[in-house]
């Protein structure tokens, strides 16, 4: 008889480098900018499925625990609600898994061979040559099928509204290999000693440069408004109508500059800066 997949299954990644099964979680939204990554992942040190999935849900709730979210053992066996991906979801959550883990990955690979000795190393610069080659050619010639699996399960992890077949499945997965392939160009450099080169790939600057622009939890326009308006109406200085109309003309702004912009980002140059006090 086939045993019911628990709701811990879907943190379960079969690495194909390793004898043991993975945890793979997403970082939920709120916290990304405290922990640094959109993804964790970490070996959960047996290959028995059961075992495995009953150490996910300990690891989840841990994580929620850390990072001071309410409902974490709750959360980890209940539903994930979807979300339709939009371009900017697609794109992120392809840097992440092909970027940030693949290069994550790829060190530790090579620490791994360089432990073993010089012979090792040079097993580890030929094994990168070779995969950044292979991704080169799956991007050239269009071939995202080492991309199907990552794509579902990405899809999976960040809980996209993403059927296989959809427009938006289908981006995702060209995503990922156009990333793929820059960062395997990056891990073979990486092989050969050149450890400051950086990726060549447009998407993920553009990303990055994305998530340099986002301010830190606790301090978008309008929590740092609400943190003023809070210490005014403490102090007398401004009437609470006042203060209502002010946050008004702070959610219109935003609405052109974004919500989750940071301050330090936003310049008198900004097109949306502009935009906004045209209008």
């Amino acid at each position: 008889m086939k045993r019911a997949l628990s709701p811990n299954d879907r943190y379960l990644w079969f690495r194909p480098d390793s004898r043991a099964i993975w945890f793979r979680m997403a970082v939920p939204r709120e916290v990304q900018g405290t922990v640094g990554k959109k993804l964790v992942q970490c070996s959960l040190g047996t290959a028995d499925r059961r075992a495995a999935s009953v150490l996910a849900g300990k690891k989840r709730a841990a994580l929620f625990e850390e990072w001071g979210l309410v409902g974490g053992d709750n959360q980890a066996a209940g539903a994930v609600a979807l979300t339709k991906p939009t371009k900017a979801d697609l794109q992120e959550a392809a840097v992440a898994v092909a970027h940030d883990l693949y290069l994550e990955n790829a060190a530790a690979r090579r620490r791994e061979l360089l432990s073993l000795g010089q012979w090792a190393h040079s097993i580890a610069i030929d094994n990168a040559r070779e995969e950044a080659g292979n991704r080169a050619y799956a991007q050239a010639a269009g071939i995202h099928v080492d991309a199907l699996a990552d794509a579902d399960r990405v899809g999976e992890i960040f809980g996209f509204d993403m059927p296989a077949g959809s427009a938006e499945h289908a981006k995702l997965c060209e995503f990922i290999t156009a990333v793929r392939a820059s960062s395997a160009r990056v891990a073979a450099r990486h092989a050969e000693g050149h450890l400051d080169d950086t990726t060549d790939s447009r998407l993920v600057q553009e990303v990055t440069a994305r998530e340099a622009d986002k301010a830190k939890p606790g301090e978008t326009l309008l929590e740092l408004f609400d943190r003023y308006a809070e210490q005014r109406q403490a102090e007398e200085g401004k009437r609470a109508d006042t203060l209502t109309q002010d946050r008004k003309v702070i959610e219109q702004f935003t609405g052109f500059i974004g919500a989750d912009r940071a301050i330090a980002s936003i310049k008198p140059n900004d097109p949306a800066f502009s935009l906004a006090l045209v209008f």
